[in-house]
């Protein structure tokens, strides 16, 4: 009778290891000036057992494979966390603006450099609830 227990639990979570309870809200994407990537800025919910994360996600816009599942991407140059901002806008070609409102500590990643692309950042902590 044990084993058919440690069966079941196995089942049960085989299943909840298949789902996923994240979402992505999308708040902008913008194409760069000069046409050669995408940025994707959005808001990743994965529930009740966490908070916010405003994350921005570059995609190479010359990349054939444009049928991205905005649901399963990561922010691949900033995550953040606890926050519900995030807005980006591109200074020039290759230079990304990122403005969120995550204090020092909340900051999980930003990098400065991606793929040829200077990544600025702006904290405005007044914007908090702004969408």
């Amino acid at each position: 009778m044990k084993i058919f227990y440690y069966i079941i639990i196995i089942f049960i979570l085989f299943l909840l290891s298949c789902f996923n309870p994240c979402h992505n809200e999308i708040i902008e994407i913008i194409l760069s000036p000069d046409n050669e990537f995408i940025a994707i800025a959005f808001i990743r919910d994965c529930g009740t057992a966490s908070s916010y994360s405003p994350q921005v996600y570059i995609l190479d816009n010359s990349n054939k494979n444009r049928n991205v599942n905005y649901n399963k991407i990561t922010g691949n140059v900033f995550r953040g966390n606890v926050s519900k901002f995030i807005n980006i806008y591109w200074k020039d070609a290759k230079t990304l603006i990122v403005e969120h409102s995550c204090t020092e500590e909340l900051i999980i990643e930003s990098l400065e450099y991606y793929q040829g692309i200077k990544i600025e950042y702006i904290v405005s902590l007044d914007k908090e609830n702004y969408r």
